[in-house]
């Protein structure tokens, strides 16, 4: 006689913890949010980025999110988080040089950041000024559904 599997999986299923739609069979996502530093209206040291919202219940791939920058200012530093966290996803990475980084610092030993909420992304600046015509992009791949 053979022996339904799938009918005992199911029944486990049941009974078993359930599962979140970013943990197993989830769609990816990308959140892209460009800034172009506009001449005369520079942000100044303290200043805040504001990128937008991300949605409740995702999970943030940080191995595939990254940050990316044009020529800039030197000393002049980025974060990546959130209005709670302000280094939550990158911390204070340096944007006088062309560079991507990625942000695989939130999945390191294991670690999974995942939202509980509707998130704000935020960056402050540090260090100097941005440049006039610097061009800022945050590209941040998640799990939902």
């Amino acid at each position: 006689m053979a022996t339904n599997f799938n009918a005992t999986l199911q029944a486990g299923a049941v009974t078993g913890p359930k599962v979140q739609s970013n943990v197993e069979n989830g769609k990816l996502r990308v959140f892209t949010s460009t800034y172009t530093v506009v001449t005369g209206d520079e942000p100044i040291v303290g200043d805040t980025i504001t990128w937008g919202d991300i949605p409740d219940g995702c999970q943030i791939l940080g191995y595939l999110s990254t940050l990316n920058c044009a020529d800039g200012t030197a000393a002049t530093t980025l974060n990546l988080g959130t209005t709670d966290t302000p280094t939550a996803l990158l911390g204070a990475s340096s944007v006088a040089d062309p560079a991507v980084f990625t942000m695989t610092g939130i999945n390191e030993d294991g670690a999974v950041f995942l939202t509980t909420e509707v998130t704000t992304l935020q960056s402050v600046v540090a260090g100097d000024t941005l440049l006039a015509g610097q061009v800022i992009t945050v590209n941040i791949l998640y799990v939902q559904d």
